[in-house]
């Protein structure tokens, strides 16, 4: 059975201590963003179809790699407050 994308974020959040609990990120207009571990994976989860399953293929390269998914985490973030 296929993992859906929403299943595989809901898990990954669960399983990997790693991720940070928050997340500060800053606006082009320099206003400050916080977002807790919970609020990410919200936000994550709320993405258009397309852009989850391309998110998710990063997410498992990164993990695959061992690299730090915070870097791509605030990435993310980044992107959404523009």
């Amino acid at each position: 059975m296929v993992q859906s994308d929403k299943q595989y974020f809901k898990d990954f959040f669960e399983e990997k201590k790693s991720i940070q609990n928050s997340f500060t990120v800053k606006d082009k207009k320099g206003m400050t963003h916080i977002f807790e571990r919970e609020q990410v994976l919200i936000e994550i989860l709320n993405l258009p179809a397309p852009t989850m399953k391309k998110v998710r293929t990063k997410f498992v390269q990164i993990d695959f790699r061992h690299g730090n998914i915070n870097h791509f985490i605030n990435y993310l973030l980044k992107g959404l407050v523009k």
